[in-house]
């Protein structure tokens, strides 16, 4: 951020200088805090920032708050090694304090990218469930920018690319309801998933989708047999859902709670305790009947420019209300890990990874359920890798990430998944916008559609990649 008053940031650096001079620290960081805010990181507040620690160190304060105040300085302007050096200061002259540890947990997690540590912040943080506490406030921060810890990745089948293209064309205009009255007749090489399919043709009714042919391992079959819950029937190349639409209660339950922002863990399983009064059709009808986006600023702009982005998000939250369904029953045995456990083994779709995201939510929330749920996410991904070996899957990429940052003390696990996804990591989704300001959104979607068509160019042609094409 560059500043606006270069003469201000001068003044309050040379003041900083003259109080850190005269052991001052308590006023010298509150004019550091002043000129950074005017003035950004830049290298002259970072200078003044390191001289007011040496003076500080010098001195051998005992004020924790002026030691945690500095960490969190050094976090402002991207020093995480200082940050974590003085977050440990802090926890030493207060270890019983709560928001020491925090702190030390939080930059430290930072710092180094060690996904237990966010998890022992987590459960320090669900001490305390006022969201205001500044235990779950570090907690939040942390999760920012991290896929599901801090935004739900967009979708990347083949029929959003094409969305993508026909919105950019500006040959279509949408109609009141916000859909498209466009007799496209599409063809398509190989099967997408049903959610795609559903979403893409809830936004062009007029469309007639043509399939050449299904690659082996088809994704119309579940990943496993025997499976209770099952949301689509097939007619040929055409998803059926199995599930009546949703009760009015319902779509308008889910548009309410869905109209919140994103948060960390702890955050989205509290804001979808609502959707877990619902009755289980409703919420199943949710998942393939997916209702218009809430009626706010921040979703129509995001449905101007990424209109396939709320089916996904709605059925995230859908999933996460699962969560909530009767749960006075002992979870191995609950209609919660029956129901979202179908579902993470069902065929390929966008619920598989959602209710992927339910149960490492339930990880994060309930720790006696975190080294089922990362073994059960584990051999899922198995299941997903074995198929990109035959044909493109869109399944990869978000449940590799769950893996990475799902709670469970086996980081063994984790470790090829991760030089899995390092090979996908330059052709990575652009990450959702934290604010859905119309300039975000269509900078986001952008990006999208770039790296989408960096994944076509980039696939191994003997792969059965999923591509549409006009029929003549």
């Amino acid at each position: 951020m560059a500043t606006d008053h270069p003469a201000d940031v001068a003044g309050e650096l040379e003041i900083t200088g003259r109080l850190a001079a005269a052991g001052e620290f308590e006023h010298a960081v509150d004019h550091v805090i002043r000129a950074l805010t005017a003035g950004g990181a830049t290298p002259e507040i970072k200078d003044a920032l390191e001289m007011l620690a040496a003076r500080v160190a010098e001195a051998g304060s005992q004020d924790a708050g002026l030691t945690g105040t500095l960490a969190g300085l050094f976090i402002d302007t991207g020093d995480t090694a200082q940050a974590v050096s003085w977050a440990q200061r802090t926890y030493e002259l207060a270890p019983q304090e709560r928001r020491s540890r925090a702190q030390l947990l939080a930059f430290t997690y930072k710092h180094t990218g060690d996904i237990e540590l966010l998890v022992q912040l987590a459960d320090l943080a669900r001490e305390e469930p006022d969201e205001d506490d500044v235990v779950r406030r570090l907690f939040a921060v942390s999760c920012r920018g991290t896929t599901w810890l801090g935004f739900v990745p967009g979708p990347t089948d083949s029929l959003v690319s094409l969305t993508h293209n026909l919105l950019a064309s500006g040959d279509y205009t949408p109609g009141p309801d916000g859909t498209y009255d466009a007799p496209l007749v599409l063809k398509a090489s190989a099967l997408e998933s049903p959610s795609a399919a559903a979403a893409f043709g809830a936004l062009f009714p007029e469309a007639q989708l043509t399939v050449v042919e299904v690659p082996e391992p088809d994704i119309r079959r579940p990943a496993v047999e025997g499976l209770a819950y099952r949301l689509w029937d097939y007619q040929d190349t055409t998803a059926i859902a199995r599930y009546p639409e949703p009760s009015p209660q319902a779509a308008a339950t889910l548009r309410r709670v869905a109209a919140t922002r994103w948060g960390d863990p702890l955050h989205v399983f509290e804001q979808s305790a609502a959707l877990g009064e619902l009755g289980d059709e409703d919420l199943l009808g949710l998942l393939t009947h997916v209702p218009p986006a809430p009626d706010d600023e921040r979703w129509a702009a995001m449905s101007r420019h990424n209109p396939l982005y709320w089916p996904r998000v709605a059925q995230v939250w859908v999933c996460l209300g699962w969560l909530h369904v009767r749960p006075e029953e002992p979870w191995r045995t609950s209609t919660r890990l029956h129901v979202l456990g179908d579902l993470l083994f069902g065929p390929e779709d966008w619920t598989v990874d959602a209710a992927a995201n339910a149960l490492a939510t339930a990880a994060w929330n309930l720790p006696e359920t975190r080294a089922e749920i990362l073994n059960l996410l584990m051999k899922r991904t198995l299941t997903v890798i074995e198929a990109s070996h035959s044909r493109a899957t869109e399944l990869l990429e978000p449940l590799g990430e769950l893996i990475l940052t799902t709670p469970g003390d086996n980081p063994r696990l984790r470790e090829p998944i991760r030089d899995i996804l390092a090979m996908h990591r330059s052709l990575a989704e652009p990450p959702v916008p934290a604010e859905f300001t119309p300039d975000a959104i269509k900078q986001w979607g952008q990006g999208i559609k770039a790296q989408h068509d960096a994944q076509a160019a980039a696939r191994n042609p003997d792969k059965k990649r999923r591509l549409w094409k006009r029929s003549s």
